[in-house]
């Protein structure tokens, strides 16, 4: 008796056609989100109104130490930024295009005496003529900021002697 030959099928050692689209889809996946995320990284952050206030704040202070005498930071409205001042060639740290338009630094005096009770979120005293002053000792004028942009209004409170935001009271 002989048996009829079956007749298998190998199958030739590779991968499907699509196994390899599947790959290439999840490859490409991949690629597109490491891309994406990458832009996001390598991109220049715009900094914020405050953190360009403390770049100045830190120049001014720095300038003072160097040049061994009194430096001023003041707002300029036209120009829209900061100035620190050391009387030979004043420096600008522009806000208003990082705000988004007008923007308003105002300086405000913490002595006894110049009330710095605020109310709607705007300080019910005069600005510092002339801005602050940052000393060759490291230490500046006590003062408070507001900084008002479209964003709205930021008040803080600095502290003379480190030059840096006053920490606020424990409740």
């Amino acid at each position: 008796m002989s048996h009829p030959q079956r007749i298998t099928a190998t199958r030739a050692p590779g991968f499907t056609l699509i196994e390899i689209l599947v790959v290439l889809a999840i490859i490409a996946l991949l690629a597109g989100l490491v891309i994406g995320g990458t832009t996001s990284l390598l991109a220049p952050k715009t900094p914020s109104p405050e953190e360009v206030f403390w770049k100045a704040v830190q120049a001014a202070r720095k300038t003072a130490l160097e040049a061994t005498h009194e430096i001023q930071l003041r707002f300029d409205s036209k120009e829209q930024a900061l100035i620190v001042d050391d009387g030979v060639a004043p420096r600008a740290f522009p806000i208003a295009a990082i705000a988004g338009g007008d923007a308003t630094v105002d300086f405000f005096s913490t002595q006894k005496g110049a009330g710095t009770s605020g109310f709607g979120g705007v300080n019910d005293t005069q600005p510092l003529r002339g801005g602050v002053t940052f000393y060759d000792d490291g230490t500046c004028t006590p003062f408070r900021v507001q900084i008002r942009t479209n964003g709205g209004t930021q008040i803080l409170a600095i502290d003379p002697w480190t030059c840096a935001a006053v920490l606020p009271a424990k409740s």
